[in-house]
């Protein structure tokens, strides 16, 4: 139902882009002060430039733009259940609906949907009648907060 977006990483990206740029700088520098062998220069910057992108690789760029399933308990500050209904406000900045046709920014409502032969909890959005199937981490957390009132 919620996804998180990685933002874990970002000081890393952000030291391993400084010193990316300072060796760029060092290969500008000792390009300038080789010019008379400028193809080992140039296959040292390319050698260079290759290795830096593996460096950011592997130092977790590509986890900043993954998204991470998120769990209702994660936002209970902004979850509140009462009796049959969900009421989830603005979601967090780094927090997104997985279908893109609830508005993160508004408070959405759904209706608490228990189908108690299959043991699945189901929610409904009240303004578009959309039901989303919750994991069963949520439906505990559904139900115990339904249990707390």
């Amino acid at each position: 139902m919620l996804e998180k977006l990685g933002t874990d990483v970002i000081w890393s990206i952000l030291i391993v882009g400084i010193g990316v740029m300072w060796l760029g700088l060092c290969l500008l520098l000792g390009y300038y002060a080789l010019k008379v062998k400028k193809k080992v220069a140039l296959t040292l910057v390319i050698l260079v430039l290759f290795l830096s992108g593996l460096l950011v690789k592997f130092t977790g760029y590509d986890l900043m733009l993954k998204v991470h399933d998120a769990k209702l308990v994660d936002i209970q500050s902004v979850a509140k259940v009462s009796g049959d209904e969900l009421k989830i406000g603005s979601l967090p900045d780094n927090y997104r609906y997985k279908d893109n046709s609830f508005d993160r920014s508004k408070e959405q409502v759904f209706k608490v949907v228990i189908d108690n032969d299959l043991g699945k909890v189901y929610l409904s959005n009240k303004d578009n009648g959309k039901s989303i199937e919750l994991s069963k981490e949520d439906a505990t957390w559904v139900r115990v907060e339904q249990l707390k009132q």
